[in-house]
């Protein structure tokens, strides 16, 4: 069963930004599943987006980083991270993005939704948490509202 974060009401600890403040319509996928990875990416780059695949969280943390990263740290409009990947975690990608300059939205997916796992996510910050199998729709419905690219008629 899909028990993913209502798209209309995700839990952020920063204020969205406002319907004018379109941000890049550029995405990091961090998914340790290759094809998984490859899908999605995929499915993203249908829908308009530019996409960078990060293999896991250690690829991240090269690429937070890189300087292109520090020099501008919103260079990505969201991040779309898998939550449990061996080294770092989705939870210790967010808490580095949270302690930089970077505010970055952070849309969690993951095959182990609990209770838990989803309140730390609010707790962190996070901006959508998404269960797999993750509903194409739903993903690119969030990452929309999250670069700001949303219709009016759906915020």
């Amino acid at each position: 069963m899909n028990t993913s974060l209502a798209i209309e009401e995700p839990f952020v600890s920063s204020p969205l930004p406002p319907p004018s403040a379109h941000r890049p319509r550029r995405v990091l996928l961090v998914e340790d599943d290759d094809d998984l990875r490859r899908l999605i990416a995929a499915t993203l780059r249908r829908s308009g987006y530019r996409v960078v695949e990060a293999r896991d969280g250690v690829d991240v943390f090269e690429r937070l980083t890189s300087s292109i990263w520090s020099a501008r740290p919103n260079f990505f409009g969201a991040i779309v991270s898998d939550v449990h990947m061996p080294g770092f975690t989705g939870f210790d990608i967010l808490a580095a993005i949270r302690s930089s300059p970077c505010d970055t939205p952070v849309i969690f997916i993951t095959a182990f939704g609990d209770v838990a796992s989803r309140a730390a996510a609010g707790t962190l910050g996070a901006f959508a948490y998404l269960e797999k199998p993750v509903d194409p729709a739903d993903l690119c419905r969030a990452i929309a509202r999250a670069v700001g690219d949303d219709p009016p008629g759906r915020r």
